[in-house]
């Protein structure tokens, strides 16, 4: 008998598994999404064809749709890590013990809580406080926009027959409010210093292009749109020529991960340096590892094109010269953090993942210029190729799920005198739109919020 119910049991348990493979096959969800807790788009259902057959894509695919369609698969991780920390146990993909450090906040929960409800607050305000009056009563019109937008900014991609495919729109009343805010921010700057925008596609879009050969190329009327109505000293860039040049023959994206590869985001660091008069380094000038890979040593150009590298792997760049990484809270107050750590698992060439709220790189040149990256985590993996033309590098990202508010404690303009910025680079890739909160109004709160009242709330 009780071999029997230890059979049912078994058979049980098979049926219930069944059930539960089953219904993730026919109920989940078949289209990418982004997931806020791991920065990433979660894998869509692959496109089933003979070549993804014949090459193993499918089966890469679906393996990875199939982890990320599990259904409360959050809830499911954030239980596992609760449960280890409960019972003191050490998680071997943990990127750093030290990164404990990077802690997002001080304050106590009750703390917490009403410092969140000061800051709702602040954000239901209709108008953010500008300092653009300001500017103007002075005559400071440095960065001041020069007119209104002629209309509508798309982001598309092109067919093989010329028509295009429109995966996003910017009003030209956002755009209007987006040249106003760039102005600000180039208003804080030096009279010789620039400030760029670039917004490339995430991999779902771009691999389009590059892998499926299902358009020819992607493409934008952002700087057709925005360029001639910002000030002196802004420059609107598009992300395809950066690309075009090395489609088929470097690797630029992946297939499961959003981001996108290094080699790319060193493009697009010589892209826009070089409109600068600077003359750029190589991609090629570094020496690499590989992410995640069986492989070991750092190679050489000649090395890594002679392995046969799938789509997934990232080359992880060993920096020239030494380089240090902190957090930034409070203004001026640093804790030790993670530049590239070739120990780490995950995330290694994009510095171990985004940290709040400030960072700061410290590079071993001496330029005499500092710089600033607003970006979403498309910049992290762009920084260290700045690292070499600026004495100190800044990051920040204004994301409502990641920018730590009351750790802070300064706004950014505080920042940007205290650090004596130079240039802003602002990197949001598509999964961060322009019309959006983060860039209509969080960019602008955040550059002139009134810390002290915030506090006194």
């Amino acid at each position: 008998m009780k071999k029997r119910r230890q059979l049912i049991a078994v058979y049980l348990c098979l049926l219930a598994a069944f059930c539960l493979g089953l219904g993730e096959l026919l109920l989940a969800d078949r289209d990418e999404r982004p997931s806020y807790t791991e920065n990433r788009m979660l894998q869509g259902f692959p496109a089933l064809s003979a070549a993804s057959l014949r090459d193993g894509s499918f089966m890469d695919g679906f393996e990875a749709w199939l982890s990320d369609a599990f259904f409360f698969r959050e809830e499911a991780a954030a239980f596992s890590e609760g449960t280890k920390g409960l019972f003191s146990v050490t998680d071997p993909e943990a990127f750093d013990p030290g990164l404990d450090q990077d802690r997002l906040f001080e304050a106590d929960e009750t703390q917490q809580q009403d410092l969140q409800e000061a800051l709702q607050q602040e954000l239901n305000t209709p108008e953010p406080v500008s300092a653009g009056a300001e500017a103007a009563a002075t005559g400071d019109t440095l960065g001041a926009p020069q007119g209104h937008a002629a209309g509508k900014a798309e982001f598309w991609l092109e067919r093989l027959d010329g028509t295009r495919s429109v995966y996003a729109e910017v009003s030209a009343e956002n755009l209007d409010n987006l040249a106003r805010i760039l102005g600000e921010y180039r208003a804080e700057l030096p009279e010789d210093g620039t400030l760029h925008l670039i917004c490339p596609p995430v991999s779902s879009i771009a691999n389009q292009v590059i892998r499926d050969g299902n358009f020819s190329a992607w493409g934008s009327s952002l700087s057709e749109l925005l360029q001639p109505i910002v000030g002196e000293g802004i420059v609107i860039h598009d992300s395809f020529p950066a690309a075009q040049p090395y489609i088929g023959s470097e690797r630029l994206y992946p297939t499961v991960d959003h981001h996108w590869h290094p080699f790319l985001a060193c493009e697009t660091v010589k892209l826009m340096l070089e409109g600068q008069g600077l003359e750029a380094g190589d991609f090629y000038d570094y020496l690499y590892t590989l992410a995640n890979s069986p492989y070991t040593g750092a190679y050489t150009e000649q090395e890594l094109r002679a392995l046969d590298i799938n789509a997934e792997l990232v080359e992880v760049m060993v920096p020239r010269a030494p380089a240090e990484s902190y957090i930034l809270t409070h203004l001026t107050e640093r804790s030790d953090s993670v530049l590239i750590d070739p120990d780490a698992q995950g995330y290694r060439q994009y510095l171990s993942g985004t940290r709040a709220p400030w960072r700061l790189f410290i590079g071993g040149y001496h330029t005499g210029r500092q710089a600033l990256v607003i970006a979403d985590s498309f910049g992290n993996c762009l920084i260290p190729y700045l690292l070499p033309y600026y004495d100190e590098v800044l990051s920040t990202d204004f994301r409502d799920n990641g920018y730590a508010i009351y750790e802070a404690g300064a706004n950014a303009r505080d920042y940007i005198r205290e650090y004596g910025v130079d240039d802003i680079y602002i990197i949001l890739c598509s999964g961060t739109p322009l019309d959006g909160e983060v860039v209509q109004d969080r960019f602008e709160r955040y550059l002139y919020l009134d810390y002290e009242a915030l506090m006194k709330r």
